[in-house]
This record gives structure tokens, C-alpha cells and sequence, in this order.
């Protein structure tokens, strides 16, 4: 079974992030208060429809309807093991009509049974505007037993007054910490023997917490970390680190030589600019900026060695990020990308002299 379906949350307590949201969600449900409606929104891959189904379950739970409730799901009442008799999940995408509503107040009209009827609509935000003028009837005069989640990343598409009458839970981007701390637990129950550098770099990689599971399981098939690394498309830190060196020593002869030395070693000169480069100076920007934040760094060079060896300017950055967005949309219709650093390189340090001081990782 895959990590991501192996390990995707069941309950509450397993949900990575999110304990605001998590909290009130339990306290709804033990202080026996809950909401005709629901609002769960946030960017791919933060828990939204996972928790949309754990709070669906929890309700009928029937350790939740006895005098102290916990919140969670049991998992072994009768309730929970026909959960799915009490839900209903819906893909707005593509039910997303007025007809489609009709059908849904056709069927909350009904008795449910559980203690609620559960309606999870994803996607929310795709139903049409006849669509949504049907569902705000619904929510107007919402039949006793029923509750109504919607999932979308993009609230803003809802009506206003659709949003108005929903108890919004807007999920937080998960932060690299959180996602470090889930790798390292799957990584110790599936005896994945797997370094914290390459767990560091994983989760650094972008994208969702199920993406990044997903590498994961590619990585317990590997055990060279820089072939891993390259078969991943991940920059590795040692290559930041490299990258970092460049851009510091504002010597141009200096730059086109490593840049052409990482070529003939692999390195993708693609990723490296369009992902790589703006990642990097956008720990240079936090660092100058702020060197007193505890943002983790995307490109995993330790604070310690940019204190010690970073000579740029807060200014020299932003020269560097301007000079990157006038060439970013050329680079992505060419392949040839030497000629891009050579071009980018050039803008960066046309005004300095060829002798600079250069990073030492």
C-alpha cells in the first residue's frame, strides 16, 4: 500500500498541523455544538477533505453521544464502522448544477441514520452561480440532522452570502517542521533507513504533504543520496551551497566557469534557475532582512555559514530577483540555459570588478 493511502489521517490526533481548526472541531462536538455549516478552505494537499471526513465520522461516533464526549472517533462502535451511511461526498467539479442541489435537499429531507447526515461537498467553489442560489435556500432553513462541509481552495468563488452563514476553517500552509516530523515517523515505522539531511531536503521539495510521502517511498528504494537527489529532481544543498557561492562572488569569469562545472556534472541548469536560484534568494532575502526569524531554509544552508560568509547586500538580492524576472518567461522557451546564466550572470555583475570575495560553504 502506498505511504500516502497507507498513512493518510484517520483521526484528529493524526492530522499533521492544523491545531487551531482541529480544536474547534472537537469542541463542536463535545460541547454539542455543531454547525449547520461548514467552510474548510486552504491550498492543495493541507488536510481539507481529510478532515471534512474525520469530523463526518466523529458526529455519529457513539462514544460521542454518550455524556463525555472526547471529540474523536472511536473506530469500533457501530456507528463508525458504517460510517459511510451517514455521508455524503459530493465532487462539485463535476455536480455542480441546480439539479444536482435538488437532489442533495431531496435527500436531507430524509431522517439519517445517525445522529446527523453528513453532505461534503468538494470543490465547492466550482458550483454555478444558479447552483449556489439553490444551495443558499438550503442553508437558509437546513433540515434538522444535517450538516454541510465545503472543501474548495478558493472561497472567494463562493457567494458572499453563502460564506456568511458557514463556520470557516481556513487551514494553514503545513510548515517544513511538520512535514520533516511525518516523514521521520512513517520513515521509523516502515524501517526506511534515510538520512535527516535527504528527510530535510524532501521536505523542502514543495508540494503536498502527500506529494512529499510519496518521494519518500521512491527514497526508501534508493540508497546513493545523490542519485536519489537527481531521480527525485531535488536540488541538493550541496548544490544551493554551490549556487550560493556563485552569486556571492559578483566575479563573472568565476560564475560562467561553476555554472559550466555543474553542467558537465548533471545538474539540471533548467530547475536550477526556475526553482532553484529564486528559492536561494529568498533565503538570502529572509536572512538579510530578518536574520533573527526562525523560517527554516529552503535551500538547507545553515544560518551559521550565511552569517559567516555572506557578503552580499539586502539590495544586491533584490537586484539579482529583478534580473531573474526579466529572464524567467525566455528561459522557459529555450533550451539552451548556459546561454541564460551566461546573460543572467552578466546583468548581475556587469558593474563589479572580475576579482570578488567568493561564499565559502
Amino acid at each position: 500500500m502506498q505511504f500516502s493511502v497507507k498513512y493518510r489521517p484517520r483521526n484528529f490526533s493524526d492530522v499533521v498541523g492544523q491545531k487551531v481548526s482541529v480544536q474547534i472541531l472537537k469542541n463542536s462536538i463535545k460541547m454539542r455544538r455543531v454547525p449547520a455549516a461548514l467552510l474548510v478552505s486552504g491550498i492543495r494537499g493541507v488536510g481539507k477533505t481529510t478532515i471534512a471526513r474525520i469530523y463526518a465520522k466523529a458526529l455519529n461516533c457513539g462514544l460521542n453521544s454518550l455524556d463525555n464526549p472526547t471529540g474523536d472517533a472511536c473506530g469500533v462502535c457501530a456507528s463508525c464502522s458504517g460510517s459511510e451511511l451517514n455521508v455524503v461526498e459530493l465532487d462539485a467539479a463535476s455536480n455542480n448544477g441546480v439539479d444536482d442541489i435538488r437532489s442533495i435537499e431531496q435527500i436531507s429531507r430524509q431522517k439519517p441514520v445517525g445522529a446527523y447526515r453528513v453532505f461534503i461537498l468538494d470543490e465547492a467553489h466550482m458550483l454555478s452561480r444558479q447552483a449556489q442560489a439553490a444551495f443558499l435556500k438550503l442553508l437558509e432553513e437546513p433540515p434538522q440532522g444535517n450538516v454541510f462541509i465545503l472543501v474548495t481552495t478558493d472561497p472567494q468563488q463562493l457567494t458572499d452570502t453563502i460564506r456568511s452563514r458557514c463556520l470557516s476553517f481556513p487551514l494553514e500552509p503545513l510548515n517544513i517542521k511538520a512535514i520533516e516530523e511525518n516523514l521521520r515517523t512513517i520513515s521509523k515505522k516502515e524501517n526506511v533507513g534515510i538520512s535527516n539531511e535527504v528527510i530535510s531536503v524532501l521536505a523542502r521539495s514543495g508540494g503536498s504533504l502527500r506529494d512529499v510521502q510519496q518521494l519518500l517511498e521512491r527514497a526508501s528504494l534508493f540508497s546513493d543520496k545523490d542519485a536519489l537527489l537527481e531521480s527525485l529532481g531535488i536540488l541538493s544543498t550541496k548544490e544551493y551551497k554551490k549556487l550560493a557561492q556563485i552569486l556571492d562572488s559578483k566575479n563573472l569569469k568565476f560564475g560562467i566557469e561553476q555554472i559550466n562545472n555543474l553542467y558537465n556534472s548533471g545538474v539540471d541548469l533548467s530547475q536550477l534557475f526556475s526553482v532553484g536560484l529564486p528559492n536561494l534568494l529568498n533565503d538570502f532575502i529572509v536572512f538579510l532582512s530578518c536574520p533573527e526569524s526562525d523560517l527554516p531554509n529552503i535551500s538547507g544552508i545553515p544560518k551559521t555559514v550565511l552569517e559567516s560568509n555572506l557578503c552580499l547586500r539586502l539590495n544586491d538580492v533584490k537586484n539579482m530577483l529583478m534580473a531573474w524576472e526579466d529572464l524567467f518567461e525566455i528561459a522557459k522557451q529555450t533550451d539552451n540555459m548556459i546561454s541564460i546564466w551566461v546573460i543572467y550572470l552578466t546583468k548581475i555583475f556587469i558593474n563589479e570588478l572580475e576579482t570578488g570575495v567568493a561564499f565559502t560553504p
